[in-house]
């Protein structure tokens, strides 16, 4: 049940792969530079909206950013588990470590954090951006619903409590966000070392992207 609360997406877009991987398709939008970002989208996914976040963060930061769709979203990979889709993060570690040879940052949306945290230790990356992160599952269940024994469904942990590990990170916090509370990512900026928090002042889970800063805090982190 957790799943289907957790995971919807709609709207598939035909965006080109760059390469096939372990039978994922990732995705790249070149920008000739010589850093890359990993994009890792969030648990809510329409294709349209994809295309447009992954050209929009190529163009504003002038990067070559790198991506795949998360296992059973606009995909026949079959079900979105956290066991599923942390084995193919790490695939998709694999195959980046063969075929790039650039400066990496990575970039995380909501669950999306999960797996930039997860790509940022195992990579060692300076630079790890999170938008609107959350402690773990269970915490963002307990928030949306007023009965707690709907927690006790959740099967997947989703859990960031080794955040600690990264050597730095940039966490933007939507300050309308009614999904995610803004303490969840207080409390893991506090567990993170060289990190900083940006408040998105006006702006809720979904539409961070718009904010007119949004893009400006990116680029003056990653240039920094």
């Amino acid at each position: 049940m957790h799943r289907f609360l957790l995971f919807k997406s709609k709207d598939p877009v035909d965006i080109p792969v760059y390469d096939n991987y372990d039978g994922i398709d990732i995705f790249l939008k070149d920008a000739n530079s010589d850093r890359d970002i990993i994009f890792c989208h969030g648990s809510k996914l329409s294709g349209k909206v994809y295309n447009i976040l992954l050209n929009d963060m190529s163009r504003h930061t002038k990067c070559n950013v790198i991506s795949f769709n998360l296992k059973g979203m606009l995909n026949s990979r079959g079900i979105s588990s956290e066991k599923g889709i942390r084995k193919e993060v790490d695939s998709f570690i694999s195959c980046y470590l063969q075929k790039r040879n650039k400066k990496v940052i990575v970039f995380g949306q909501s669950l999306g954090c999960c797996l930039a945290i997860q790509i940022g230790r195992k990579l060692g990356i300076n630079k790890v951006i999170l938008e609107n992160p959350f402690i773990n599952y269970k915490s963002l269940i307990k928030s949306l619903y007023k009965y707690d024994f709907v927690s006790y469904f959740v099967v997947d942990k989703w859990c960031n409590n080794k955040i600690s590990e990264l050597k730095s990170a940039l966490f933007l916090i939507s300050d309308n966000d009614t999904l995610i509370k803004n303490e969840d990512g207080k409390h893991l900026q506090s567990l993170t070392n060289n990190s900083k928090i940006a408040f998105l002042n006006g702006s809720n889970h979904f539409n961070a992207n718009r904010n007119r800063h949004f893009y400006q805090h990116i680029i003056n982190y990653i240039n920094n």
